[in-house]
């Protein structure tokens, strides 16, 4: 409180703050006054001082990075395993959409149920391969009805316009070459 002074009469700073600013330029004058007393403090405990201070800021400093430390490897680990799972659940889905697209590997050429029936995947690959066996079916089948033909016209000594003609695929093979 203002009212309570030091040992020599004095009022402290501190007692000082709470007080209104006409009760504290009152104060200034009656410091100014007096006579400034300086203590001195002798080299041994300055030292001391200092090296109690460097403790405590060395103190402060290990136990400010101790708390920070972990929350920064957390951070990281947490980051790096959130982009593992993104990436491996991009993964997961472009391998998805390649299976349901393309087949996987062998699953084109079809296989058998408990019934006996040739299973028919809809794959795009499963498809191609189909189509491709059904072209070489026909593919065959041109071939010995046209074989037929040229046998019949032998027969019969009726000319044909030529022996035979290339398939889509030969076609496809000579302009590729």
């Amino acid at each position: 409180t203002p009212s309570s002074l030091a040992k020599d009469g004095r009022m402290f700073p501190s007692q000082t703050s709470s007080v209104t600013e006409a009760a504290s330029d009152e104060m200034d004058c009656d410091l100014m006054d007096e006579p400034q007393r300086v203590t001195l403090l002798t080299e041994a405990h300055r030292n001391a001082i200092r090296a109690i201070r460097k403790i405590k800021y060395f103190v402060a400093r290990r136990k400010f990075q101790q708390a920070r430390k972990p929350y920064d490897v957390r951070d990281v680990i947490e980051q790096y395993s959130q982009g593992h799972l993104n990436m491996m659940v991009r993964i997961k889905e472009l391998q998805r959409r390649l299976d349901q697209t393309l087949g996987k590997p062998g699953s084109y050429l079809g296989g058998f149920d408990r019934a006996g029936n040739q299973l028919k995947p809809m794959t795009i690959g499963a498809r191609l391969f189909r189509l491709e066996q059904q072209l070489t079916g026909v593919e065959r089948k041109t071939d010995s009805i046209l074989a037929l033909m040229q046998m019949l016209a032998q027969k019969h000594a009726i000319p044909l316009p030529s022996p035979r003609s290339p398939t889509p695929r030969e076609e496809l093979e000579s302009r590729n070459t």
